[in-house]
């Protein structure tokens, strides 16, 4: 009996390609870097074989959504604004870390990605951006030792 598309489970098969998509993406770009073997680890060798797994779950997740369909398991639509503000928000971090600081660009990010959430309330949003930005920028700078500016140089 042939297998329709129709019964397709949506969900899971469009997640195992997203998985062997990325998987091979990260997998191939880690070739650029010295791969090394397993006792003498180069710095490509995690991302080479973090890729391979992801491949081979995206597989794995693709062939079981062939062997058990599910007519109920449509694609929803994307929504491209929450998308958007949450993507915007880590390239806004970027874009902020080096010229604001690591304190004012993670509170950026904070309540930027917030206005994606229908249930996020300003309240809640001030408390993250009060707890994570300290929070963040301790264990960057400080734990991490990584060379951000807390603040913009002008307030420093």
């Amino acid at each position: 009996m042939a297998l329709g598309l129709s019964r397709l489970n949506n969900k899971d098969f469009a997640a195992g390609i997203l998985y062997i998509v990325l998987g091979v993406g990260f997998s191939v770009a880690a070739t650029g870097y010295k791969l090394g073997t397993a006792s003498n680890i180069g710095s490509g060798y995690l991302p080479f074989w973090m890729g391979v797994i992801l491949a081979g779950l995206g597989i794995g997740m693709a062939l079981n959504a062939l062997r058990k369909p599910d007519p109920n398991a449509a694609l929803e639509r994307w929504d491209l604004r929450r998308m958007v503000l949450v993507l915007g928000s880590i390239a806004l971090f970027g874009v902020l870390v080096k010229p604001a600081g690591i304190l004012i660009a993670t509170a950026v990010l904070i309540v930027v990605a917030s206005l994606a959430s229908p249930a996020s309330r300003r309240k809640e949003t001030i408390i993250s951006v009060l707890v994570l930005s300290p929070a963040v920028s301790f264990g960057f700078v400080k734990l991490l030792g990584m060379p951000f500016p807390l603040l913009p140089s002008f307030l420093m």
